[in-house]
């Protein structure tokens, strides 16, 4: 008899799962943990033993007439050492949870106080007859069963948010991260379950709810759990972790692997969960987590199984994967620091595009499977804010890749133009003597990768309905724009070796390949010159006049702060972007200006200066003295001159 099946209980759902799952109820939150016995991680007695069969299924067994008695099976299957582990179990096996007899739903001081002490005893007790009776666990076992009741009755303190601070002096916390390290396994599995179930965001929501101690609750909170980040959580935690996969691996090699799939993926999204839980409750954790941990790496070795699977054909999208991937993106997006270590060091970026590739031809096949692949797109976006991912994905031939998805014109052509915007940006702190890794992505986009041909007719607007009527969904017009005006915007800017000399030397191919870009303005009598105009004339009116003039009426901050909210919402940022856009090809092109100033600006009954303000507008957000404030004021100058 394997003794962890002792310990067995239902793995929580995903937190994305529980939050579709419909509004927040802080009621039913409350009865549920107030039942006796029942916690979010179990839906069972703790010391039942999951798959007893009922001794009436013998009547219903046909069998054959000729057999003789004495060949029959009489016996209850099992052999002594196993029937004196289950008479065990039934008889220390409690039928509630032991809890003091205080209302759960109105959990008191006293009443923590009383069940931290019987956790205490049943904690020492454990740890004592553990080490007296070492190689005999049929004599310790039922204090492991006391131990896991009590571990889970704990759970009730998430229904008091405002005795978190009492459960901090108690230690807790402390007590509950130290039994991660427990030599059952399943114990260390209780802990994490009742600290998810602590750590959950439905106990801040509680928290919001009590007017007179809300922000003393929310501080109480965090202190819980900076006390559990101080006694050694992390490093506990990817103990248990890796144990867990372990275990797994070598019950998988026993026996039936599906079912120590199974079991896996339950343990592994109870980890998840209190991971979650409690970078959510304490978002200083997180440093620790990049710095002191390899948490990450464990992360990250979900989805490069993921890539094993699919290279061997076999099914590769599982809860824990994806959970994987949204903590993962969770971590990067608060650590600025951990990319450049996680996506090139560790090799992730090379998994993701690997990941990714297999949406270059088909789409997901599913809801779970198109969240997957909107958190492996965003995980690029995040990271591709660093220079050093920036340079590696060029070299994992990461811009190759989105202009063959933007050629399929699948669902995947939907970010792989906001991926090419990200990569050809470059980032705002680098100076242009610098290394910039973003003009040398202008530069292979244009000449390696022969992206002009996949991105102009998006500009264009040619695949806009086939697009937009296969994925009506997922599909917004005016984040297309966004991306692709900001791609071009992107390419004159990273190609213009007056500002931004490529750092390989190179200048002579920076100004063909720019010059290509200039020239695709000319063609076909100006199309896409006109097509620029027409979006900026399209933009304003869609903005409105108060988003192009300057406030005057002495208007107060926060009513100026929700009128510019209100602008970007209706598009302000593609419209100073196509105003960039304009501005440059007239900077550059005495040809490309006489035409917009003379002919295309007042056929659109507007004026240089039109474009000029919004521009000006544009460089008073930014900063005064930076490098954008400065050019912009330079293209809206240009735009007005005389010349």
């Amino acid at each position: 008899m394997d003794l962890r099946d002792v310990f067995k209980a239902p793995a929580p759902k995903r937190r994305a799962d529980l939050m579709t799952g419909g509004a927040y109820d802080p009621a039913a939150k409350r009865q549920r943990l107030a039942t006796p016995g029942v916690t979010s991680s179990s839906s069972a007695d703790p010391g039942e033993v999951i798959g007893d069969e009922d001794d009436d299924d013998d009547d219903n067994i046909n069998e054959p007439d000729d057999i003789d008695d004495d060949e029959r099976f009489f016996g209850d299957g099992l052999d002594d050492s196993t029937r004196r582990v289950l008479n065990i179990v039934d008889s220390a096996a409690p039928t509630d949870v032991a809890v003091d007899d205080t209302n759960l739903a109105e959990l008191d001081t006293g009443a923590l106080k009383r069940q931290a002490a019987r956790f205490a005893k049943a904690r020492s007790t454990n740890e004592e007859l553990r080490a007296k009776h070492l190689g005999d666990p049929e004599r310790f076992l039922p204090s492991e069963l006391d131990l896991d009741t009590e571990i889970r009755a704990l759970a009730v303190l998430a229904t008091a948010p405002r005795l978190y601070r009492e459960a901090t002096r108690l230690r807790i916390a402390e007590s509950l991260v130290f039994l991660l390290g427990h030599e059952n396994s399943d114990i260390a599995l209780s802990s994490v379950a009742t600290l998810a179930e602590l750590m959950d965001d439905d106990v801040v929501g509680l928290a919001a709810e009590d007017d007179d101690f809300s922000a003393s609750c929310i501080r109480g909170i965090a202190e819980f759990a900076a006390q559990m980040l101080e006694c050694g959580f992390l490093a506990l935690f990817e103990t248990a972790y890796r144990r867990e996969l372990s275990l797994a691996a070598a019950s998988a090699d026993d026996g039936d692997a599906a079912v120590a799939s199974d079991a896996l993926n339950e343990a592994l999204m109870r980890y998840l969960a209190l991971l979650d839980g409690i970078l959510s409750a304490f978002p200083a954790a997180i440093a620790d987590v990049t710095a002191n941990s390899k948490i990450p790496d464990l992360l990250l070795s979900h989805l490069k199984d993921a890539a094993t699977d699919i290279k061997a054909k076999r099914p590769f999208l599982s809860p824990v994967r994806s959970y994987a991937a949204e903590l993962l993106a969770t971590i990067l997006q608060q650590d600025g620091s951990a990319r450049a270590p996680v996506m090139v060091a560790q090799g992730g970026l090379a998994v993701i595009l690997e990941l990714l590739s297999k949406y270059r031809k088909t789409d997901p096949d599913d809801a779970d499977e198109s969240e997957w692949m909107e958190n492996l797109f965003g995980l690029l976006c995040l990271a591709l804010t660093d220079p050093q991912v920036q340079t590696a994905f060029r070299a994992e031939e990461g811009i190759e890749l989105m202009v063959l998805m933007l050629q399929k014109r699948r669902r995947s052509r939907i970010r792989a133009i906001q991926i090419l915007n990200y990569a050809t940006m470059a980032p705002p702190s680098m100076e242009p003597s610098s290394s910039n890794p973003a003009a040398l992505n202008a530069l292979h986009l244009v000449t390696e990768a022969q992206g002009l041909g996949a991105v102009f007719p998006i500009f264009m607007h040619q695949d806009r309905k086939k697009v937009a009527k296969a994925y009506k969904d997922e599909y917004v017009a005016k984040t297309d724009d966004e991306h692709t005006v900001s791609v071009l915007v992107n390419l004159l800017r990273g190609l213009d070796t007056r500002s931004s000399p490529p750092s390989n030397g190179d200048s002579n191919a920076a100004v063909a390949a720019r010059d290509r870009v200039l020239r695709k303005f000319h063609e076909d009598d100006h199309a896409k010159l006109i097509q620029a105009v027409s979006m900026f004339a399209r933009y304003r009116d869609a903005v409105g006049p108060a988003a192009v003039t300057a406030d005057t009426e002495g208007d107060d901050e926060e009513d100026d702060d929700l009128d510019y909210i209100d602008r970007l919402d209706r598009g302000l940022f593609t419209l100073s972007q196509i105003g960039v856009l304009i501005g440059t090809l007239c900077r550059d092109s005495a040809e490309l200006r006489e035409y917009v100033v003379d002919v295309l600006l007042p056929a659109a009954s507007l004026d240089p200066r039109d474009v000029a303000q919004v521009l000006l507008d544009a460089a008073r957000r930014a900063d005064a003295g930076s490098k954008a404030a400065v050019e912009l004021r330079t293209l809206a100058a240009a735009l007005t001159s005389s010349e």
